[in-house]
Formats: structure tokens, sequence, C-alpha cells
């Protein structure tokens, strides 16, 4: 009798104030399905920096092997610009401003193809390159 009574109470008080009940397995409930959605989103978040860093990686080697490739063109324009000038000086001519424009155009059609170079140099300036 006694546990019936205790079951009416409680049953009247679940009716009066059914928010709390309510409120309380609400709670539960979402925490158990946010626990798991968390994990998800957790694991996006490392793949999206994992993808990031890589992608900043690949960014990185792009632009040193740009800069490297720029380097070596400067320094192949340089040489090659140092050359003429020497044959000029031989031939007691002066190099200017028309020539090295010539010779920059001649190295970019050639794509650096040092060979192609070499022959567009003699075509121009009618001289042979002896190495």
């Amino acid at each position: 009798m006694l546990a019936l009574l205790k079951i009416k109470k409680v049953w009247t008080w679940i009716k009066t104030y059914w928010q709390i009940p309510f409120l309380v397995a609400w709670s539960i409930v979402i925490w158990i399905v946010a626990r798991k959605d968390f994990n998800a989103a957790k694991d996006v978040m490392e793949a999206r920096v994992k993808s990031y860093e890589d992608q900043m990686l690949a960014i990185k080697d792009a632009h040193n092997k740009e800069i490297i490739k720029r380097d070596n063109l400067i320094n192949e324009y340089n040489e090659t610009i140092s050359k003429i000038e020497k044959e000029f000086e031989k031939r007691e001519m002066v190099l200017d401003k028309d020539h090295e424009r010539v010779v920059r155009e001649m190295i970019v059609k050639s794509k650096s193809n040092p060979e192609v170079i070499k022959k567009m140099i003699e075509k121009e300036f009618g001289f042979k390159n002896v190495e």
C-alpha cells in the first residue's frame, strides 16, 4: 500500500511539474547525440587542418622551386651577357641596351636551352662560341 501511495504522489508531481523531467530527459538525449557529433566534427576539423598544412607545404615547395629556377635564369643571363661583353671587347665594340634586350629576348624564346641560345647569339652577333 505504501508503494502504491508513493507511486501516486510521484505521478501527481510529474503531471504538475512535467517540464523538469522532460528537460532532464531532453538534456540526456542531446548529450548522447552531441557526443557522437562532436567526435565527427573533431575528425573533420583535424582532416581540414592536415589538408591545409599539406597545401601550404606544396605551395612553399613550388615557391622555392620557382625561386631557384629564377636565380638560375638570372645567373645564365648574366653569364651570357659577360661572354658577349668579352667578345665585344675583343672586337673593340660596345654592348648597348638594344643588344642586351635582344639577348634577353633570345634567352626567353629559347626557354633556357643553352644550345639554342648559343646558336641564336652566333647568328645575331656574327661570331662563333668556342669553349
